[in-house]
Order: structure tokens, then C-alpha cells, then sequence
């Protein structure tokens, strides 16, 4: 493993409020990681293993999705509520792959079918092209409520039910508690100016999720 050098971009890094032209950077092909990077002639090219000319290409940090819901078909009104857990790992894995395509690197999930992306975000190493995952697991919604699909949503009406089933889902792999905390655009019988957990029963799950140091949506 050795490094690479990149030249002639037009770079946006995330730093500096603008687009830099002949843009340069070197990389790591050990960790993936930037070493060094800047404007004008690429310094030391000698020192590179490979020399790679981007001919005025543009260059930018991986954009970040803070909502998704992978397991669900964003093709059809439905939504996939109806998938089994091959049809809804079918989704997840064609959703990633259009996300990456879409130079969108790292997910954060906000409800997931059979905590599919758990597993997926468990199995990371051994799936290529795909962007990173802070898994969610199941959301948490109340009987009745927005995400009360079978196999979508933890469903608790009560304080202790709700630390429960936050445990639970910390204990499967959760990194991300989601709340369903009203009602929605994609349930028949709410609106989503309806609220529908409690104060109380949210608060049990910012102090459960917030005692393992994850977060809650």
C-alpha cells in the first residue's frame, strides 16, 4: 500500500467558503484517508506510488443523509410496508447503492423494518460501496400511531414500556433511538400535528438511550 496524488480539481473541502481551482490532494490507499492537500502543482510528485489527473472534475466531502428509511420502496406510494424481510433487505441494499452513487457517504437511520440496518451496519466491513450506517433499528411509536406497521416499530404506551423496549433496542445494536413522536404524512388514521408520545414516556427514552451515550430522533 502506498500513496496516491490527485491534481487538477476544482476542490470544495469543507473548510474554505469557496471552490478552489487546480486543486491537488494525496491519499492513503492503506486507510483511505487525505494526507496533504492544496493548490497549484502537485509538491513531491515523485513521492507518490500513482499520480492520478482529475482534468477539472469536481471534488468534494461525503454528503451526509441525517433521515432515512432504507427498507422502504421510495418508487411506490406504499412505501414497502407491505415487504417481508427479503423484500425489505432488497430495498435497504438498492437505497444504499443509489445513496453512495449520489455521493452520499454516511446515513443516519430513522426506522428500519426488521432492524435490517443493524445487521447491515454490523456487517460493514464486508460490504464494499456502501456508505456508512448509524443504525436506528425499529422506531417507537405508540398502538395506533404514526409507524405502527408490523415489524417497523417498537409499540409502547407507558412509561415502563417504552424503557423496555428502548433497552431492547440498545441491546440489538441501536445507536439511534427514533420516536415517533406525532402523527405523520404516511399514516392513514393521524395527522401530524396530533402529538402521540408523551412527554413523559420521551424523556425515559433520552435517559435511557443518553446512559449507553447514543442519541434519540
Amino acid at each position: 500500500m502506498g500513496t496516491i496524488g490527485y491534481m487538477n480539481a476544482y476542490l470544495f473541502d469543507g473548510v474554505n467558503d469557496t471552490i478552489q481551482e487546480k486543486g491537488w490532494f494525496t491519499v492513503s490507499e492503506e486507510t483511505g484517508r487525505f494526507l496533504a492537500i492544496g493548490t497549484g502543482a502537485l509538491p513531491n510528485d515523485n513521492e507518490c506510488d500513482r499520480v492520478v489527473d482529475l482534468q477539472g472534475q469536481y471534488v468534494m466531502p461525503g454528503m451526509i443523509n441525517a433521515h432515512t428509511h432504507m427498507t422502504m420502496d421510495a418508487e411506490s406510494l406504499d412505501s414497502g410496508f407491505g415487504a417481508n424481510e427479503v423484500e425489505a433487505t432488497v430495498y435497504a441494499l438498492d437505497n444504499l447503492k443509489k445513496a453512495i452513487q449520489s455521493g452520499v457517504t454516511y446515513v443516519r437511520e430513522c426506522g428500519t423494518r426488521y432492524d435490517i440496518d443493524i445487521r447491515l451496519a454490523q456487517m460493514q466491513a464486508q460490504l464494499s460501496d456502501l456508505p456508512e450506517i448509524m443504525p436506528s433499528g425499529r422506531a417507537y411509536s405508540m398502538t395506533g400511531g404514526h409507524g405502527d406497521f408490523p415489524e417497523f416499530s417498537w409499540l409502547v404506551d407507558s412509561e415502563d414500556e417504552m424503557r423496555h423496549a428502548v433497552r431492547q433496542g440498545l441491546k440489538n445494536g441501536a445507536q439511534n433511538i427514533k420516536l415517533m413522536a406525532t402523527g405523520g404524512v404516511m399514516s392513514k388514521d393521524d395527522h401530524m400535528f396530533q402529538p402521540q408520545l408523551s412527554i413523559s414516556e420521551m424523556k425515559v427514552a433520552v435517559e435511557e438511550a443518553h446512559h449507553r451515550g447514543k442519541i434519540v430522533c
